[in-house]
C-alpha cells in the first residue's frame, strides 16, 4: 500500500489543479521523500507502478537497482549540498510531473525516470571543467546497471543521449533546438551537435521530447516551483560552490539559461513569480 502522498502530485495531475497549487504539491512531495530512509527506492518504484511497468521489466530491474545503490550512499554526492540524493529525488519528481502534461508512452515514462535518478550520479560537486564531463562520468557509472538488468542497446543509447543533454554549456540547448525542429516547425536545427551521443535527438522526436523532460526537470526545482523552494535551492548550490549568488545572477539565470520553458510551459507563471520575487531582493537592478 503506497504511502497517501503517493497518490498525490506529481504522481497524479488533475486538470484541476493550477501551476501554483502544483508546484506546492511536488514540494510537499519532495519533503516527504526527504523525510524516509529510502527515498529514490521508494519513489522510482512508485512512479514505475504508476505507470503500469513490471518489476520484471529491464528498465525497472535497472533503475531499482541504480536506486538501491544510490540511497545506501553510493554515487550519491554525500559531499554536495546540492547535487546529492535530495537533488536526484526532486528531479524524479519533477520529471513525473512534466511528463503528466506530455503524450509519452508508459515505456518512456519508465526510461525518463532512470534519466532521472541516473543524471548527476557520483557527481562530485564540482563545475564542469571541461564540456560534458559530469554527464559522461553519470553516463559511464550507469552502465554496469543497465548491462546487468538487460536493458536494450537501443535504450542505453537513448538515455546516454538525454543525460548528456543535461549539461548547461551546449547539451540544454541543443536538445531544445531538437524538439523544436520536430514539434513547433522549425525549419533545422541550426547548431551541430556538440556529442556525437546527442546525434540521434536530430532524427527521433521521441527521444527529443524525453530529452527536454530531463532537462527542465532538472530546472524546475530552483525557479518554477514555489519561491521559497528556490531560496532553499539557491542556497544549496551556493554552498556547494562556496559563493553567495546575488538576485541579479539569479534573475539572469532565469532570463537567459531557462528562457522560454517548452514541454514544462505549464510551470510558466511559478518562474515569473520566483523571478518576481527575486527582482524585489534587488529594486535597483537593470534586469
Amino acid at each position: 500500500m503506497l504511502p497517501s502522498i503517493q497518490q498525490q502530485p506529481p504522481f497524479r495531475l488533475p486538470d484541476s489543479l493550477d501551476p501554483q497549487t502544483t508546484g506546492l504539491a511536488i514540494t510537499h512531495s519532495i519533503a516527504y521523500f526527504s523525510s524516509i530512509d529510502t527515498p529514490l527506492t521508494i519513489a522510482f518504484s512508485s512512479a514505475m507502478q504508476l505507470v503500469s511497468m513490471s518489476v520484471d521489466e529491464p528498465l525497472y530491474r535497472a533503475g531499482l537497482m541504480l536506486a538501491r545503490d544510490i540511497d545506501a550512499g553510493v554515487g550519491c554526492g554525500s559531499g554536495n549540498a546540492y547535487h546529492n540524493t535530495a537533488h536526484f529525488c526532486e528531479v524524479l519528481l519533477c520529471a513525473i510531473a512534466i511528463a503528466a502534461l506530455a503524450e509519452v508512452s508508459d515505456r518512456e515514462h519508465a526510461i525518463i525516470y532512470l534519466a532521472a535518478i541516473a543524471h548527476d550520479f557520483h557527481h562530485d560537486g564540482l563545475p564542469n571543467r571541461e564540456p560534458y564531463r559530469l554527464e559522461k562520468l553519470a553516463v559511464e557509472k550507469l552502465q554496469p546497471y543497465l548491462i546487468e538488468a538487460g536493458v536494450a542497446e537501443e535504450d542505453r543509447h537513448a538515455l546516454a543521449a538525454m543525460i548528456l543533454s543535461t549539461e548547461t554549456g551546449s547539451g540544454v540547448a541543443f536538445a531544445r533546438a531538437c524538439y523544436e525542429a520536430h514539434f513547433q516547425e522549425m525549419r533545422s536545427v541550426s547548431m551541430a551537435a556538440p556529442q556525437q551521443a546527442l546525434m540521434p535527438l536530430l532524427d527521433q522526436p521521441r527521444l527529443a521530447i524525453m530529452a527536454v523532460i530531463l532537462c527542465e526537470a532538472d530546472i524546475l526545482p530552483s525557479v518554477g516551483l514555489t519561491v521559497s523552494h528556490a531560496e532553499v535551492t539557491a542556497a544549496r548550490l551556493e554552498a556547494e560552490w562556496g559563493t553567495t549568488l546575488d538576485a541579479d545572477s539569479k534573475i539572469a539565470f532565469i532570463d537567459h539559461f531557462v528562457g522560454d520553458l517548452r514541454v514544462a510551459r505549464y510551470f510558466k507563471p511559478n518562474v515569473d513569480q520566483v523571478r518576481k520575487a527575486f527582482k524585489e531582493q534587488n529594486p535597483d537592478s537593470k534586469t
